[in-house]
C-alpha cells in the first residue's frame, strides 16, 4: 500500500472512526475499556494493519504532515502495540511496561545503536509492511529469542498527548510524537506504561515469516 492510504484513512470523520474502533472490539474484553473512554467524550484511533507510515510508503524525503497531525489530534486516545518477551509477562501485569533505565535491559544484544531515551517505553502501529526493526511483531521475536522465551505482544490504549518522537526522527525533525507515529509507525511515552493491556503470545513462532497476524485488531 502507498502512503496515500494513510491520507485517505485519516480523512474520515473522527467520531465515525472512533465508533468503528469500538465496534470492532465489541466481542472482546477491551470493549468495556473503550466504552468507558467514549462515555467521557473520548475519541479512539487505531491505524489499520498494513496502512504504511509515510516514510515507509515509498517516500523518504522530508514532508509536511501538519494536516495529518491536526486530524489525529482530534482523537484523545490511540491503540498501539509493544513487542517484548513472555518472560516479562508477570512483571508487566503487576508493574506495567518499564523503561530500560529501570530494568537495565537492552532490547537487542547484537545492536550497537545508541538509545537516546532509556527513560521511555516504545509503541508501534501493528504490522505495517516497512522496516523490519520497527515492526512490533519482529521486535517481540528478537527480544524473546535472546531469552529463549516466546514472543509477546502487548496492546495498549495511550493518551494522544503523551506520545513523544522516536530518536530516529527526533534528531532531524520535531519532537512531535504524532509526527513520529505517522512517518515511522513508532512513538514513545516517558516513564512506564501501566494503562489498559491485552496480551498476545506466539509459542509456535520460529522465524519472522511464521507470523500471520490476521486475528490482530485494527483492520476495518
Amino acid at each position: 500500500m502507498s502512503f496515500f492510504e494513510l491520507d485517505r484513512f485519516l480523512s474520515q470523520d473522527v467520531n465515525e472512526l472512533s465508533e468503528k474502533v469500538s465496534h470492532y472490539y465489541t466481542p472482546t474484553s477491551f470493549w468495556s475499556v473503550l466504552s468507558e473512554i467514549r462515555s467521557q467524550w473520548g475519541r479512539i484511533l487505531e491505524i489499520p494493519q498494513g496502512i504504511t507510515p509515510y516514510y515507509f510508503g515509498g517516500n523518504q524525503e522530508p514532508m509536511d504532515v501538519s494536516e495529518s497531525i491536526e486530524r489525529v489530534s482530534g482523537f484523545t486516545h490511540i491503540i498501539l502495540y509493544h513487542g517484548t518477551s513472555s518472560v516479562h509477562k508477570t512483571r508487566i501485569e503487576t508493574e506495567g511496561i518499564l523503561p530500560r533505565d529501570v530494568t537495565g535491559e537492552e532490547h537487542f544484544d547484537y545492536s550497537k545503536k545508541e538509545i537516546d531515551f532509556p527513560d521511555s517505553v516504545y509503541f508501534w502501529q501493528l504490522k505495517f509492511f516497512g522496516n523490519i526493526f520497527d515492526n512490533v511483531c519482529n521486535h517481540a521475536i528478537q527480544t524473546s529469542t535472546r531469552k529463549w522465551w516466546h514472543p509477546l505482544i502487548v496492546r495498549g490504549i495511550l493518551d494522544i498527548n503523551s506520545l513523544r518522537s522516536d530518536e530516529d526522527l527526533s534528531k532531524i525533525e520535531s519532537q512531535n510524537g504524532l509526527e513520529s507515529l505517522l512517518k515511522g509507525g513508532v512513538a514513545r511515552i516517558v516513564g512506564k506504561y501501566d494503562g489498559p493491556m491485552e496480551f498476545f503470545g506466539f509459542p509456535w513462532v520460529t522465524q519472522e515469516t511464521d507470523i500471520h497476524v490476521k486475528s490482530f485488531g485494527g483492520r476495518f
